[in-house]
């Protein structure tokens, strides 16, 4: 994007940094602990169609947009995929990820992607067959999705992975992040499941002291982040679905401008106290991705001196969590166990 588009969305007072494309809620899947309650049973296209996607990508690229995400369910099942893929990658974003199950990537997607410098990423649960396919609710989901990573990593498309912590034993997931290794995946992050969607259900453990779903929610939920989805409906983010902000055929800066935008913000901060005000500190979270990972100073006080009180949720230590990793998670002031 040229210099004169990301200067008209500074000069408007509406950067966006991060807009998640949440293009289908169909999935050839269905996870236990989906947030969205994806799977086979939703409907591939929604209520958006592929101009008001293609208008949607124009819009966050004059809004200086640094990451855009394709997620789901699982968005290669969206027909109109790959002209939504070569519309985001004419618009020439700095970051352009695919957020997938990995059982659809073919060697030709694998080889597009790599071409244009489209990123992947990955959830993650299990070194066991069985085990996987419980969580997935899927029968021989492992293997298709260690077939996807090979294809991508054969093709050097920038590859990360998530493992998520349901349910699983320490020895279980370290087991699970050895084999990533050996496929040759190096960006290897982590996560707590979130009590949101089906993993209401799951007896998983709270994300801290906080109550309800907006406790389940991170940090990161600021000004400059987006998810607009197939529902035609804008989030703050993928799992804040129970806070519409606005209509996706309306745009993204009228989401980002609502009362209803700022209304969450004003709830989040007092579900996540520490946030600084206001707008302040957009600039400085923006400049801040050392190696692309989310380091924000100024909503963690991370800092190589460490800080007080317990860390993030999204800080796993029995996942190596240490300063040289790439894991998307993964702070300094957080060293490995």
């Amino acid at each position: 994007m040229s210099d004169s588009e990301v200067q008209e969305g500074a000069d408007a007072g509406l950067m966006l940094d991060t807009l998640w494309l949440e293009i289908t809620r169909a999935c050839n899947w269905e996870c236990q602990h989906c947030y969205a309650e994806c799977g086979p049973h939703v409907l591939f296209e929604g209520a958006l169609e592929i101009s008001h996607w293609e208008d949607l990508i124009g819009e966050a690229s004059q809004m200086g947009c640094r990451v855009l995400h394709f997620i789901g369910g699982e968005p290669t099942l969206h027909p109109s995929f790959r002209r939504m893929l070569d519309r985001a990658v004419a618009a020439d974003f700095p970051k352009i990820e695919v957020n997938t199950n990995g059982s659809r990537i073919s060697p030709s997607l694998a080889r597009y992607m790599s071409r244009n410098g489209v990123h992947a990423s990955l959830s993650f649960y299990s070194a066991s067959p069985t085990r996987h396919a419980a969580i997935t609710g899927r029968p021989g989901s492992l293997v298709k999705t260690l077939k996807g990573i090979e294809r991508l990593i054969e093709n050097d498309v920038p590859t990360r992975v998530g493992l998520i912590e349901i349910d699983q034993t320490p020895e279980e997931l370290a087991n699970a992040k050895t084999l990533l290794r050996s496929l040759g995946v190096e960006n290897i992050g982590g996560d707590r499941v979130r009590r949101l969607g089906r993993a209401k259900k799951l007896d998983a453990p709270r994300r801290g002291d906080r109550d309800g779903e907006m406790g389940e929610l991170c940090n990161m939920c600021t000004v400059d982040r987006l998810c607009a989805s197939c529902e035609n409906q804008v989030f703050a983010c993928p799992m804040s679905r129970s806070w519409p902000l606005g209509r996706a055929r309306d745009g993204l800066r009228a989401a980002l401008c609502s009362s209803a935008a700022a209304a969450f913000r004003r709830v989040h901060r007092l579900a996540h106290p520490g946030l600084p005000e206001g707008n302040a500190g957009q600039e400085q979270q923006a400049a801040c991705y050392p190696e692309d990972k989310p380091c924000r100073p100024n909503s963690y006080d991370c800092g190589p001196d460490g800080r007080k009180g317990p860390p993030p949720p999204q800080c796993l230590p029995t996942l190596g969590c240490r300063p040289d990793d790439i894991g998307e998670f993964c702070y300094p002031c957080y060293p490995a166990s």
